[in-house]
């Protein structure tokens, strides 16, 4: 029977013995097949990773160099964007936390060539959205114009072709805007760290809130992210061992309203990686709810050009509860006022504004699209997306 290279890379990827047995068993075909796969996916920094937990395991010399190279590369991009943004955060003279990528590479990984990033995400206080984006500008990064700009963060291009973008936050997730979850925000600010990047002078969330966090991101994407954002979870666990605090992660879960997306999130981190942890078994409806990360690797899922945002997606299902509807439509037809800063003043601003107002008629013509679509498979996946986004509520 033949072996795929993605089922062979399923199962050497994972951090339990029988992920040291397929790595183990892989012949000359095996490592060409994995090699192959990792390559379209942009998995190399997981292989990479895998790779390191067995140091004696024989590999071939090609395979050894093309991961070398892959981290360097890593290594030079982000080097590259970090001479970009550092001055931009001296310039602006504010308080800036790192987050994700930007900050696990060096306090996670500790190697900035074994932790990729798609961009260089930021967080910065309510306050001062406006002067950081105009010091991102000023240092040449332009706001992107997107079809539906997330309400807690704006993106910016790099100033050179195939640079690192940055995502400039005012908040942690979508719905921090609510008393509860800005009195937290205003915690995470009191008790931030400092940290260095390359020179670079950062902050850094507590330790304790780092685990909630990465889980509270996974929630907001609805999970369809790259395998990174799991396997960043299995680092975090392996190298706290026996201290992390997980009757904390389960508090903090609750105070934001999040326990059943930390609950999913540690189902895949187990599903995908094998590494066991003492959360609550799913219900086996929501299992299959969830997504398969592992095909993703390294890339971020694809979406067809007539699938709905999932916010449209619940606006439209006529199983959504209404108080959940209302609230996927205000954040539609009323931007926040830091949304509106960070896009900044004049014709950047009133483009950002007038694309908001253009999401509902943009997603209500993907909606009719989808209705005509010839294949199921388009249909089924935004269908169990809306189910899984009104489990977590």
């Amino acid at each position: 029977m033949t072996v795929s290279g993605l089922d062979l890379v399923r199962a050497s990827l994972r951090w339990d013995a029988a992920g040291d047995r397929a790595l183990r068993a892989l012949d000359g075909a095996g490592w060409e097949a994995v090699m192959a796969t990792v390559r379209r996916r942009d998995g190399q920094a997981l292989l990479a990773r895998r790779l390191s937990r067995l140091p004696a395991l024989p590999v071939p010399e090609y395979v050894a160099q093309e991961l070398h190279r892959f981290r360097l590369d890593v290594a030079i991009r982000t080097l590259a964007g970090l001479a970009r943004l550092g001055p931009a955060i001296a310039a602006a003279g504010v308080p800036v936390m790192a987050l994700k990528g930007l900050d696990l590479g060096t306090r996670l990984y500790g190697d900035l060539g074994a932790r990729p990033m798609g961009d260089m995400d930021i967080l910065v206080r309510p306050t001062h959205v406006a002067i950081m984006a105009d010091a991102l500008r000023a240092q040449g990064f332009r706001v992107a114009q997107v079809a539906q700009p997330p309400p807690h963060h704006l993106s910016f291009h790099a100033p050179l072709p195939g640079g690192l973008p940055v995502e400039l936050h005012w908040a942690l997730g979508a719905d921090d805007g609510d008393g509860r979850r800005m009195s937290m925000l205003d915690e995470v600010w009191d008790d931030a760290v400092p940290m260095e990047v390359c020179g670079v002078p950062l902050l850094a969330l507590q330790r304790h809130r780092l685990m909630p966090y990465l889980c509270q991101h996974l929630e907001n994407h609805l999970f369809e992210t790259p395998l990174t954002h799991i396997w960043d979870i299995a680092e975090l666990l392996e190298q706290d061992g026996d201290r992390f605090d997980w009757t904390g992660f389960w508090s903090a879960c609750d105070r934001l309203g999040r326990r059943k997306g930390g609950e999913a999130a540690m189902h895949l981190v187990s599903a995908s990686l094998g590494v066991t942890t003492p959360a609550p078994p799913l219900p086996a409806a929501v299992r299959a709810l969830l997504p398969d990360i592992v095909p993703h690797l390294g890339r971020h899922p694809h979406r067809e050009a007539c699938e709905p945002s999932a916010g449209f997606a619940l606006l439209t299902d006529p199983q959504t509860p209404w108080r959940a509807r209302w609230r996927v439509l205000r954040r539609i037809l009323f931007p926040s006022r830091r949304l509106m800063a960070a896009g900044g003043a004049g014709e950047a601003g009133l483009r950002t504004y007038l694309s908001l107002w253009r999401t509902l008629a943009t997603n209500h013509l993907r909606n009719r699209a989808i209705r005509r679509a010839p294949g199921a498979e388009v249909q089924a996946r935004v269908a169990r997306r809306t189910r899984l986004g009104q489990w977590l509520g």
